[in-house]
């Protein structure tokens, strides 16, 4: 478990790794994902100047506690690899132990300009070549007043390296 803040203040790499999940193109269920991944900010979104809000699902609703985190992502494995799987092992977690998975809205993430400006878009359904920096972002609904914040992978381990 890593506190965001911290990760972020310190520029430091972190080395995540889990066990697919189900079988997946070339990986196995059970095959073991490594990535590296650098925390570079972390901010709350104004849903308003996002463009064209009403296209954004009505189940998030306008005043969403929505959050952005910019990264830069590594596929350590030795095949290229599917983004979305890695998105879906990252978890944020409160200093309650309540978790958040990653938010996926088409209108956020896919379609709006906010999208290609914020780096949503870049990481919306990105193959991952092996050994090749990428950077993207990827959004959370968190409750409000969340503090100390951490990062983890639901079903594996990261840490710093």
């Amino acid at each position: 478990m890593i506190p965001i803040r911290e990760a972020i203040e310190t520029s430091a790499w972190l080395r995540g790794e889990y066990k697919q999940p189900e079988w997946h193109g070339d990986f196995e269920k059970g095959e073991l994902i490594l990535f590296q991944m650098r925390l570079l900010d972390f901010s709350k979104i104004n849903l308003a100047s996002v463009d064209n809000p009403g296209r954004i699902d009505p189940t998030i609703g306008p005043d969403a506690n929505i959050w952005l985190l910019k990264l830069e992502i590594v596929n350590l494995c030795k095949k290229p690899y599917g983004l979305f799987w890695i998105k879906r092992q990252l978890l944020i977690e409160d200093n309650e132990g309540f978790q958040f998975a990653f938010l996926d809205d088409d209108h956020l993430t896919l379609n709006s300009n906010f999208a290609k400006t914020s780096g949503l878009l870049s990481f919306y359904s990105l193959t991952l070549p092996p050994k090749i920096k990428r950077s993207g972002s990827i959004i959370f609904e968190l409750p409000e007043l969340s503090e100390d914040l951490i990062i983890k992978i639901k079903d594996g381990s990261l840490r710093e390296t």
